[in-house]
């Protein structure tokens, strides 16, 4: 029933994508969207890179901070593990990426994957409630579309709504437990005892929530990333000769980014290109010209997830295979590292264990 239920999640994205891939191609001149990739400004998009390596950096400094009360990580291990995250999103269907990275960061230092979980979900929340309040500001100097407009509005109230949710498991997760024992008798009290140590666990990840100077850091620096993500937009609208103001960065970044809530193939392909057009037709009425936009952003962005991934899967001693197509975890033993960057299982091993 699993696999059934995984399965039909991919063939969901897979449609979806083709759906929003055939909306982005129609009335499409080939010969202007050629013209639009060869004369680009390759230097501009590559400081739309660097502005990019650049945000990614600040996401691995605010997961830090988030799992700050947990376990003393560093930067290069939070990075790491986003990056392994972003590559899976790029093979595997309906970001299941999240997972991967919250499951194996917590089998590498040893937390509960649950934990973890905890503050991705706290992080991807924090996310959508930043690039909307981007949104308002926008609105204050452009006419947001009725559509778009619309969609911002329907997530805002299910990211204020999951906030709040988040701030009530953050408060009172750990006396979860202490409610199965006032279940009435015909309650599996064991299936509702290990439900509620999962609950109190992933309240563990949501700390920050809890604690004040956690909190401002975690906000300033989610601040911090999407307005240097912003930057790298509006070097990328630049860099492909794309006549729209400085603040049309801003716009095409919400709108992308909200947009990825919606199921699709691997890599957001279709969905992505499709909203991207979308968003800089306020300004650019050349549909063939935005799709050259979309189609080179969006393969400078699979790009590095692949290089900076791949590099951080080595770093880490993670084959690529242990994850699966669906993006659960194959149950495989991930040693934690000693200080040598050793593995812990290989150090301890002798000859006879048959470990080589």
């Amino acid at each position: 029933m699993r696999h059934l239920w995984t399965n039909r999640k991919f063939y969901l994205g897979l449609f979806s994508s083709v759906v929003f891939l055939t909306l982005a191609l129609q009335q499409v001149d080939w010969a202007r969207t050629t013209a639009t990739l060869q004369r680009a400004n390759w230097l501009l998009a590559l400081l739309g890179i660097g502005a990019a390596v650049a945000t990614l950096v600040t996401f691995a400094f605010r997961w830090r901070v988030l799992l700050s009360s947990t376990a003393a990580l560093s930067v290069k291990d939070t990075f790491s593990f986003i990056m392994i995250g972003y590559l899976a999103n790029t093979f595997f269907p309906l970001r299941m990426g999240e997972i991967a990275r919250a499951v194996l960061l917590g089998r590498r230092h040893g937390i509960r994957a649950s934990v973890v979980f905890g503050s991705v979900v706290l992080e991807r929340t924090l996310d959508v409630l930043t690039v909307l309040i981007i949104a308002l500001g926008i609105s204050f100097v452009m006419n947001i579309p009725a559509a778009i407009r619309a969609g911002m509005m329907t997530l805002a109230g299910a990211g204020l709504l999951a906030l709040a949710t988040l701030l009530v498991l953050a408060r009172s997760g750990s006396r979860v437990l202490g409610l199965v024992e006032m279940l009435p008798g015909f309650v599996p009290r064991l299936l509702m005892e290990q439900l509620a140590r999962v609950v109190a666990r992933f309240a563990d990840g949501l700390a920050a929530l809890r604690h004040g100077r956690e909190l401002w850091s975690v906000l300033c620096l989610s601040a911090l990333a999407w307005a240097i993500a912003g930057t790298a937009t509006i070097c990328y609208i630049a860099a492909f000769h794309l006549h729209a103001p400085w603040y049309a960065g801003f716009f095409v970044l919400t709108v992308t980014n909200l947009g990825s809530a919606i199921p699709s193939s691997p890599g957001f392909i279709g969905v992505y290109h499709y909203l991207a057009v979308l968003a800089l037709s306020v300004w650019v009425p050349d549909k063939s010209e935005a799709l050259a936009y979309a189609i080179g952003t969006h393969g400078i962005s699979v790009l590095l997830n692949i290089l900076l991934g791949c590099t951080c899967l080595a770093r880490e001693g993670i084959a690529l295979q242990s994850i699966s197509a669906t993006g659960e975890i194959v149950e495989e033993p991930i040693a934690p590292k000693t200080t040598d960057g050793k593995s812990l299982l290989l150090a301890q091993a002798s000859p006879s264990d048959g470990n080589h």
